[in-house]
């Protein structure tokens, strides 16, 4: 995938995809970059939350070697997971998911019934305005 920009009401954000190597050193630099742009972001409190969950988990999933074939980091995390995690409702939890997909800031893939998503997260990169 690589380097695209997210749509325009975060047109300050940029992000990439998450290869293994990452995590050890960008998590809070990933959290921060979301927090310090948060006036060009419409980005959610839930969704931030989320994403900061979806990145703690990505660190431990980067020490497990929970990689794919192109070598990046893989996160499970079903809705219902985040329902408790964050004290929301399924409808809830299912728009912070999608609200993460549109800006960019994770992909989905489906993996089947009953089955947990894939998540892979990209991390934001700040850009010149």
């Amino acid at each position: 995938h690589g380097e695209f920009v997210v749509p325009a009401s975060t047109k300050n954000i940029n992000v990439t995809d998450c290869h293994i190597g990452f995590y050890g050193r960008i998590f809070n630099n990933a959290i921060g970059i979301l927090l310090t742009h948060a006036i060009d972001c419409e980005l959610s409190n839930n969704a931030k939350l989320l994403y900061a969950i979806i990145l703690d988990r990505a660190s431990l999933s980067e020490s497990n070697a929970w990689i794919d074939e192109q070598n990046k980091v893989v996160v499970f995390l079903t809705i219902d997971e985040a329902c408790k995690l964050l004290n929301i409702g399924h409808n809830t939890a299912t728009k912070i998911f999608k609200e993460l997909d549109d800006y960019g800031l994770i992909e989905r893939k489906k993996q089947g019934f009953a089955r947990a998503n894939i998540i892979y997260p990209k991390l934001p990169q700040p850009t010149e305005k």
